[in-house]
């Protein structure tokens, strides 16, 4: 068979089928078929192009062969909606076409499949309708009798209309939309069970054609009932026709909706603003918003959408009409506005009753169409209804105070009472009180308030005890100020909880209530409750409901503003509400026995009220908590809780109840142990004192002294200040110091060993000789100190350390014991020297020609003293202008006059650089320096030349120059008498050579060369001759 023949013979609506798909395989199995015959050809030419052309349509064969596989696994159907064969449908008789044969159901199917294209669950639902309606489309139906898979659809119910319908079971999808309703011409009703997600009736809107009067027998469908439907989404084209026609009747779904909240707002004192709650309707429209601020008469739509009606009113509690379960409107009130799609309402909270603020929208007109040739509309209302109940507070105020005692006792280590300990109560870092009873009653203020007292020093007794009564419940701290003689103050504060020995219970309305209160209050609608906030947002819309009661908090949400509340000891009441009980409590004690109150007054309460706004006020005063009571239970049984009274008081005073210890109970025991003796210390040191040559110099008896500094807290417990020691004629000091007791130990800061440190630093007191030079050293002294056993006996352990080195130790125990540091373990010694006398001097000399020994003023030179030390400045040259840290300059620059003489004061011994800085006009400037040292008897100092500088002279010596008989220079009156004969520092004139390029130089040069010449020949003769 070819390939057109298989084609042609395939049903038109099944190209792409099953059937065609094996066409095309068989076809491709001829190709490849007829490529292998030419493959077998082109190996036999050896064409390569065509080898590979043949390859690839052999491959395009085999691809398509697997198609073909792939295709006998396919229905033989491939419209998206499933085929029923005619076994399922066998009770429903298909038309007869013009030539005979029946009309198929996949013909009925492929049909619906292409004209009910906007929802596979309504194509769906028109074929399983038809298929099991038991329709036989055999009959003439007036005047017609059906041939096509059209007319199955167009009359089907045409005998019984009313009675035929089609129903949607499935959930409609989100885009769907009932396209070819309108070819139901003759079904009565369309029933949709479940619209989905749908919150519009968009699919209806959509399916919408209009009515042309040449085809009005074409373009009409069955009624739709809608089940259910929330619609929050208003029409495309509101007020005008935009549902799809009906063959007869009127379109069924929700036109009133109904939603719902039901809440609490809370009164209080002080609280006026509305509660603002703002409920989002989720109104809008398909093409445009939704405004609910006003209502118009308009059917303009093309800005937006607006109710034709709105109707805010109020409705109480107490109308006959509250609770119906329909709309019946209340009073108008102000209290509802809108913005856009958003209802406010503002809940006043000094609103005398409870009620209803319902707000009613209207949308006339709003879906428009044809009942067959009647036009009919429908309007949708909807209803916001916010259900208030005001609460009212009840707060009941009676305290028990249940004093109890304190009792600890005081022992030794041993177990054994120890009575004269004082001790000292606090509470709260502040000295303890108790309340002041006299006769066994409370002794109260002016103020209605019990009395206190100071509970002041407390002393153990015989048995060591020490009890305080009358103290109120919690956290104590005891604090031993005194300890008995001979033993150690403990220092510790102890930590005691002083507990209520009793316990408080109250039966309410038959019920144990767990309250630490005299009285409580139970009953009304209990101690918490949940109330609007001043900001409320809320969602209404959620589904929908058709009255008040089925609407009930299931169609509203709210989103935000609510808050829980709760009182401590009291209840909220409303009004018609449940009754409230007062009960008092009763106090038992450790024996289970009931405890009378402490209290001179009788047992009775307070009631006062506080509005919303105003100030409070008692209404009842000393009554019995019965008739407090029977006053609120008559508020709530007659509507009497309004804002004037808010907030409703019980108040009874305090009452005070004493619950001692058992006997044998005691709350704590404090050790005390016994006083370590103490440890006395001494500590010697040395005075050494030398002249400047070491040799050891006398000393007087209290010329010097040592001071021994504390230099810790710990040590300032010993001695605030410094202890001085004065050194005797045998050159020793000794500091004595304070006793070191168990009182001052326990008051030491202490390591994580339990040794305390005391530090000193031990030095030398500076004197006002100026002959002496004073030991400037600080030596570290350190005292550990921890509590130790001597034999069998407890006592304290001191150990000195000098320069960290323990030096001695000694430990207390029965008795006192001494520790005694000698110099020689001790080590602490201070060295004085006497300070040298300083000798003033005149270092001078004159300034000389160095051939005629005239003398020559305008020599100028700078003279430095050595500042560290003798030997210590080095001999290199030194830069006048900047000598170095080690170099002091002395006076000013000096410059020789007309009798040459140069002067210097200087002091004895000492080491100095003396630099001539300019020389007289004419004679050189020594480029070296000269170092001048004194020793401290010289008369003249010793000079040495560094580098290259004259020579100083005695003026006496044949090598100096000048005359020796009769000096130049009178030097009486500048010099001492020990230097009058001052030193002689020659200067020799600047050498005058001929200048670069003269005759002179010329000369010098060619004799020079000359001899050079006669030198090298002669050499040169000489050298042969030998060799």
């Amino acid at each position: 068979m070819g390939l057109r023949n298989c084609v042609a013979s395939a049903p038109g609506a099944m190209k792409l089928s099953r059937f065609g798909l094996l066409c095309l395989g068989w076809a491709a199995h001829e190709m490849g078929r007829g490529e292998r015959v030419a493959m077998r050809k082109a190996n036999s030419s050896g064409t390569l192009l065509r080898k590979t052309r043949y390859w690839w349509r052999a491959l395009l064969g085999m691809a398509l062969a697997v198609a073909m596989l792939a295709a006998m696994a396919l229905p033989l159907h491939t419209a998206y909606a499933v085929d029923k064969d005619a076994a399922n449908c066998s009770t429903t008789t298909l038309p007869i076409k013009t030539n005979g044969d029946p009309v198929t159901w996949t013909e009925v199917r492929q049909y619906i499949d292409d004209n009910f294209t906007g929802s596979k669950v309504f194509a769906d639902a028109v074929y399983n309708a038809i298929c099991t309606s038991g329709q036989d489309y055999r009959y003439d139906y007036d005047g017609v009798i059906p041939q096509t898979a059209a007319d199955a659809i167009r009359y089907f119910g045409a005998l019984d209309p009313e009675d035929t319908s089609v129903t949607i079971k499935s959930p409609l999808e989100n885009n769907a939309v009932l396209t070819g309703i309108e070819l139901l011409n003759n079904t009565g009703f369309l029933n949709i069970k479940d619209v989905g997600s749908h919150t519009s009736l968009d699919f209806l809107e959509d399916a919408y054609k209009p009515w042309n009067l040449g085809d009005q027998d074409l373009i009409k469908g069955p009624r739709v009932i809608i089940s259910q439907i929330n619609v929050l989404k208003l029409p495309k084209n509101p007020y005008v026709f935009n549902l799809p026609r009906t063959r007869d009747g009127l379109h069924g779904f929700n036109t009133t909706s109904y939603s719902r909240l039901s809440t609490n707002v809370l009164r209080q004192p002080g609280i006026t603003n509305d509660v603002q709650l703002k409920i989002d309707t989720q109104l809008t429209g398909r093409s445009t918003q939704v405004d609910l601020g006003s209502a118009t008469s308009s059917n303009d739509a093309s800005t937006s959408i607006s109710p034709t009606e709105v109707q805010p009113t109020f409705l109480s509690k107490e109308s006959p009409d509250f609770r119906e379960n329909v709309y019946i409107p209340g009073d108008p009130t102000k209290k509802i506005t809108a913005q856009g799609n958003k209802i406010i309402f503002s809940i006043p909270v000094s609103s005398e009753t409870d009620g209803a603020y319902q707000e009613r929208v209207v949308f006339d007109d709003m879906y428009k169409y044809w009942a067959n040739t009647a036009p009919q509309i429908q309007s949708p209302d909807y209803f916001y209804r916010v259900d208030v109940t005001y609460l009212n507070q009840l707060n009941v105020e009676g305290e028990n105070l249940i004093l109890s005692d304190l009792k600890f006792q005081k022992t030794d280590d041993q177990g054994n009472a120890l009575a004269g300990a004082n001790f000292a109560l606090t509470k709260d870092n502040q000295p303890a009180q108790k309340i002041k009873i006299e006769n066994g009653q409370v002794m109260w203020d002016s103020n209605g308030n019990p009395e206190w007292e100071p509970v002041g020093v407390l002393t153990s007794d015989k048995n060591g005890l020490v009890t305080v009564p009358y103290l109120t419940p919690g956290d104590y701290t005891i604090r031993e100020i005194s300890a008995p003689e001979g033993y150690k103050l403990d220092t510790t504060p102890h930590t005691v909880t002083v507990k209520a020995n009793a316990t408080s219970e109250i039966k309410c309305n038959g019920h144990n209530v767990s309250t630490p209160d005299a009285v409580a209050a139970c009953g009304g609608e209990g101690s918490d409750a949940n109330v609007l906030d001043s900001k409320v947002e809320a969602t209404a819309g959620l589904k929908s409901a058709s009255s008040w009661l089925l609407a009930n908090n299931s169609t509203m949400r709210l989103d935000s503003g609510l808050r829980d509340v709760n009182l401590n000891n009291g209840a909220y009441v409303k009004n018609d509400g449940t009754d409230i009980d007062l009960a008092e409590s009763v106090v038992k004690g450790v024996d289970n026995k009931v405890l009378q109150s402490l209290n001179s007054t009788d047992n009775t309460v307070n009631v006062t009220i506080t509005p919303v706004t105003g100030d409070k006020q008692t209404v009842l005063k000393n009554v019995s908590l019965e008739q407090a009571k029977e006053y609120v239970n008559n508020l709530i049984k007659s509507n009497g809780l309004t804002a004037d009274n808010a907030l409703i008081e019980v108040k009874q005073g305090l009452k005070v109840y004493y619950a001692p210890h058992a006997d044998n109970i005691i709350d704590a025991t404090i050790t005390n142990k016994k006083t370590n003796k103490p440890v006395n210390v001494s500590l010697e040191a040395q005075k050494h004192f030398k002249d400047e040559a070491g040799v050891d110099q006398a000393i007087a008896n209290g010329r010097f002294v040592f001071a021994l500094t504390p230099g810790n807290a710990n040590a300032k417990l010993l001695a605030s200040n410094a202890l001085d020691a004065s050194v005797g004629t045998d050159g020793k000091a000794t500091w004595s110091l304070p006793s070191i007791t168990a009182d001052v130990f326990s008051k030491a800061t202490k390591n994580d060993k339990g040794v305390a440190s005391f530090n000193f630093t031990a030095s030398e007191v500076a004197g006002s000789d100026a002959d002496v030079k004073y030991d400037t050293t600080e030596i570290p002294v350190r005292l550990d100190v921890s509590e130790a056993k001597n034999g069998a006996d407890g006592g304290l352990k001191v150990e000195v350390f000098v320069k960290n080195k323990s030096v001695g130790s000694a430990t207390s125990g029965k008795d006192t014991a001494t520790l005694k540091v000698p110099v020689k373990d001790s080590g602490i010694a201070f060295t004085n020297t006497v300070v040298p006398q300083v000798v003033k001097s005149l270092f001078s000399f004159v300034k000389r020609d160095g051939d005629s020994g005239t003398v020559l003023s305008g020599a100028k030179f700078r003279l430095f003293q050595c500042t560290a030390g003798a030997d210590k400045c080095g001999t290199d040259l030194i830069d006048p202008d900047d000598p170095g840290s080690e170099w002091k300059k002395v006076g000013d620059d000096t410059t020789s006059g007309d009798n040459g003489m140069v002067s210097f004061d200087v002091e004895k011994p000492g080491e100095y650089r003396l630099v001539e800085i300019q020389a007289p006009a004419g004679y050189q400037k020594p480029t070296g320096q000269w170092r001048v040292t004194y020793g401290k008897d010289d008369t003249k100092p010793t000079i040495t030349a560094i580098g290259e500088v004259p020579a100083f002279c005695d003026p006496n010596s044949d090598q100096c120059p000048g005359d020796k008989s009769s000096s130049s220079v009178s030097t009486a009156s500048v010099m001492p008498a020990a230097a009058q004969t001052p030193l002689v520092l020659p200067n020799n004139k600047v050498i005058d050579v001929p200048s670069t390029g003269g005759r002179g130089l010329m000369l010098f040069s060619l004799a020079g060369f000359g001899l050079l010449l006669a030198g090298v020949t002669v050499l040169s003769i000489e050298a042969r001759r030998r060799g």
